[in-house]
């Protein structure tokens, strides 16, 4: 507010325009990212933040500088359109958390940027644990990878406005059935009987965890509906090559699409599905009788429940998708807050990238294994994955004079070195609450808690032994360390492939599980291939990494 009382809005947005305007950039303009209207918010003290978003002007449909909490606020309680809400957490007198969970409480689909040149634990772990901060950035942060950031944010948003029109279109479907069921009341039972099928297919449809799942429902459905011997949907997989296909009842060639209708192959009918995007896949369906009968098809009554299915069918795809990409902004968050501590320790190179590729490498050789072929399926492997770069974020709590130090560590640092495996599985516990996700944060937990364990129970923080150690966690430790002895530390020369893998068959059955040692020796080229392609300094669009390993002893264990 002025001192006259009045709202100092106005005024704001007049000199940003006219700062704008002297540096030839737009205020309005044409995004090339949102699909809808959006405005981001910069509260700053001096210019240095929106200058860096200024140099991207393409982005700002709606670019407002604020200098205090208070004029953000107020701008946030009139402005409905915004999107992105970018916090320098130097301001001061301002708690930039509580400042964020502010405007994410007056407009709760805005997404919260925290910058910030604060390595203070409490910091990055309030950012961890709360909802309102969308990216956590170290200053100095550069103008690409914050136009990165902003770019991102700004598509989520729109993702979010997008999810809120399917969930829509699903009601209207929901509806369009209730309305189908009350024509049909007083009807036959197997009329009724449909209608329910259709109201189960509904349910279904929106409890679907992915592509596979609504493309086999929505195939039985076609067939428990139509009058059908069998039915094949198609999906397209929007997130790469390929689709995802299911069959229901007698499907008599396996070919799809307009190649199946003209190879001739006894009677199909094609249904094309496609959404605002596009064509999404087909349907295919093998009637029971065939055109010399003369009879119709889809028939009147038939068409309107087909027409049900495909709206369901695109109305669930939409939101898979849409829950897919948030999953993957998500998984991108959390990895950037894990690389924290390698802002302060960079000297691992490529950790993370290898560290991923060698547990690949066991967990598929372990599915050759028929006692692990139950429990280890793609799943699995894709889990292990995505949480492999999660196993040290706990130690985003360890001092740096512990940290970094090149020296041997008493046996108080050691102690407080260790911390950093229940901080770590704590730290993702809270996460899980926090968004309601499992899924590989629940693998994510495990690996943070247990990666320092040993088989033969010597290990930390809980003296677990064997298989009481879970197995993603068993599989990292060995990744871990061999990469710990083959990378060049501050306190120790990198070893030779040729020295690394005796030392680590000699450790079967004490620190490693035997059948990951086994499966290390089958693969081991693989392991040094890996590591002579993702050497430090190799080109490679990284990921942050954390340091994996700190040897009091170099081939005893990495810390």
């Amino acid at each position: 507010m002025g001192p006259d009382g009045q709202s100092t809005l106005p005024g704001i947005r007049r000199a940003l325009e006219r700062d704008t305007r002297d540096k030839g950039c737009r205020v309005v303009g044409q995004p090339q990212v949102p699909t809808v209207t959006q405005t981001i918010v910069i509260i700053e003290q001096g210019s240095a933040i929106r200058e860096q978003v200024l140099s991207h002007s393409e982005l700002g449909q709606h670019l407002y500088a604020c200098s205090s909490s208070e004029e953000a606020l107020e701008l946030l309680a009139e402005d409905k359109t915004v999107a992105v809400v970018l916090v320098d957490g130097d301001l001061p007198g301002v708690c930039s958390l509580t400042l964020l969970r502010e405007a994410r409480r007056r407009r709760p689909r805005s997404l919260g940027i925290l910058l910030t040149s604060s390595r203070d634990y409490e910091l990055a772990q309030g950012a961890v644990n709360g909802a309102s901060v969308f990216r956590l950035l170290s200053k100095p942060c550069s103008s690409e990878e914050l136009d990165l950031v902003v770019r991102e944010a700004l598509k989520i948003n729109s993702l979010a406005h997008d999810e809120l029109k399917v969930a829509s279109r699903l009601a209207s479907a929901r509806e369009s059935l209730e309305g189908f069921t009350e024509v049909l009341e007083g009807r036959s039972a197997m009329q009724t009987a449909s209608m329910q099928r259709l109201h189960e297919l509904a349910l279904t449809l929106s409890r679907a965890g992915g592509l596979n799942e609504i493309a086999v429902a929505a195939a039985q459905a076609a067939v428990d509906l139509l009058q059908v011997s069998g039915a094949r949907v198609c999906l397209k997989n929007p997130h790469g090559e390929g689709e995802v296909g299911a069959s229901a009842g007698v499907v008599r060639d396996a070919c799809s699409g307009a190649d199946a209708v003209d190879a001739g192959v006894g009677h199909i009918h094609r249904e094309v599905l496609h959404s605002e995007d596009g064509e999404l896949g087909e349907l295919l369906l093998w009637p029971t009788y065939g055109p010399a009968v003369g009879a119709e098809f889809p028939s009147p009554r038939d068409r309107g429940k087909l027409n049900l299915i495909i709206t369901s069918t695109v109305v669930a795809v939409g939101i898979a998708c849409r829950r897919g990409e948030l999953d993957a902004a998500q998984q991108a968050t959390i990895i950037a807050l894990a690389g924290l501590s390698d802002q302060r320790d960079s000297e691992t190179g490529l950790h993370l990238e290898r560290v991923a590729a060698y547990c690949r490498v066991l967990a598929e050789g372990l599915m050759a294994n028929e006692d692990y072929q139950d429990y280890i399926k793609e799943q699995f492997i894709d889990h292990l994955v995505r949480s492999s770069p999660l196993h040290d974020i706990g130690k985003v709590a360890i001092p740096d004079s512990i940290l970094l130090n090149p020296g041997k560590l008493s046996l108080e640092e050691e102690a407080v070195m260790r911390t950093h495996t229940t901080i770590g599985a704590e730290t993702l516990a809270g996460v899980m609450v926090k968004v309601n996700a499992h899924g590989f944060l629940a693998m994510g937990r495990d690996i943070a808690h247990c990666h320092h364990e040993y088989w033969d129970g010597r290990g930390y923080p809980r003296g677990l032994a064997g298989t009481e150690i879970p197995l993603s966690a068993r599989i990292l430790a060995l990744a871990d360390v061999y990469d710990a002895l083959t990378t060049e530390r501050r306190y120790k020369p990198a070893w030779d492939h040729e020295r690394v893998v005796p030392w680590i068959s000699a450790l079967a059955g004490r620190q490693f599980d035997p059948d990951l040692v086994a499966v290390f020796l089958k693969r081991e080229d693989e392991f040094n291939a890996i590591r002579e392609h993702l050497k430090n300094g190799g080109e490679l669009i990284r990921e942050p990494s954390i340091e994996a390993s700190r040897a009091q002893n170099p081939t005893l264990d990495a810390v």
